[in-house]
Formats: C-alpha cells, structure tokens, sequence
C-alpha cells in the first residue's frame, strides 16, 4: 500500500519532514474492525507560522523613550506614526499600547509647555 503525504503550510521548512513523522502515524492499524473499508493512509503536517507585526513594535519601543532628553521628541513622534501604521496590522496589541502611551507623552509635553510658558 503506498502512503502518501500532504504538506499544509510553508514547503521549504518542510525537506525534512520524516524526522517529524511518528510511526504511528505512518503505519497501517492492525486492529481495523472492518478490514473491507480500504485504508488510505494519508499524513498531514501543519506548519503554523507565527504573525508579528514589526511596525506596531517598533510604535511601542519608541513611543517609550518620550522622556528622553535631546531626542525624546523624535523618539515619540516616530513612535506615535509607527503606532499609528502598525494598528492597521494584525495583531495590533503592541501598537495599541504605543499609541496610547505617545498619547499621554503628548499631553504631558502640552502641560509642561503650559506651565513653562506662564
């Protein structure tokens, strides 16, 4: 009886696919309680591949360095664009998280320009 194999997912991770297969799944059950069904022994290998979304990262890392000194504002404006770009993009919680975070940098740069300016 020949086995055939079905690859769902990325085919260049799966060249070495036999190191994966366990031989049960390989090897025809002896028990079959009705032996006049014929057996199709088919393997299937799912390969999932992890989503990231690098745009929303990069928002959030920057939108973090809001209170550095000489490049803060830059750090926050790159990260409220990136943020702002990577909520676009599954997944979003990274980017989220850096919009909200350049959204509070903003307000407490208005209250400092605020106060300063009295």
């Amino acid at each position: 009886m020949e086995m055939r194999t079905t690859f769902i997912g990325n085919p260049e991770c799966s060249r070495d696919y036999q190191s994966y297969i366990s031989p049960i799944m390989t090897t025809e059950s002896k028990n079959t309680p009705n032996t006049d069904i014929p057996i199709d022994p088919t393997t299937v290998i799912r390969q999932t591949t992890r989503k990231s979304n690098e745009i929303g990262i990069a928002g959030f890392v920057l939108s973090l360095f809001w209170w550095a000194p000489f490049i803060g504002w830059l750090a926050w404006l790159l990260g409220l664009i990136f943020s702002i770009m990577g909520m676009f993009r599954r997944p979003r919680g990274l980017a989220i998280a850096g919009f909200i975070l350049s959204l509070i940098g903003l307000i407490l740069m208005i209250l400092l320009i605020a106060i300063i300016g009295r």
